[in-house]
């Protein structure tokens, strides 16, 4: 299952403008938050890597009868180091060695929304992992 996500970078720009530090602050802990669903996947711990989905993603990666943890490594995503990451609004992309995850802030923190993605075109990316 691919699913294309569209990414927006002049809202990423402009908010980066407004808030300063602020979006500094934000996109180290989605960094942070990023490098540990990648870590829990390098390390085969499959409940951390599902307690770091976001719900939706969640439900939308499992068939009936099946766990996250069993759907998860039948994706074979991509287990590289954080690169970087950029914050808009409540939503955030951040760029490993060898993937680019899209995560959302939820009252719980910075969940993990797509991953696996690659650059389709311009602005948009397919995803082996996403909301749907």
């Amino acid at each position: 299952m691919i699913v294309r996500w569209l990414v927006v970078g002049v809202a990423v720009a402009g908010l980066a403008l407004v808030s300063g530090c602020s979006v500094d602050q934000r996109a180290d802990d989605a960094a942070r938050q990023a490098g540990r669903f990648v870590n829990a996947l390098r390390a085969n711990d499959l409940g951390t890597a599902c307690e770091l989905l976001a719900p939706n993603t969640a439900s939308h990666l499992t068939r009936p009868h099946e766990t996250c943890g069993q759907a998860l490594p039948t994706l074979s995503l991509p287990v590289g180091d954080v690169r970087d990451a950029s914050v808009w609004s409540d939503r955030a992309q951040v760029h490993t060695s060898d993937d680019t995850l899209f995560l959302v802030e939820l009252d719980s923190g910075w969940r993990v929304d797509a991953a696996g993605c690659t650059r389709a075109e311009r602005d948009t990316y397919d995803c082996t992992l996403a909301s749907g």
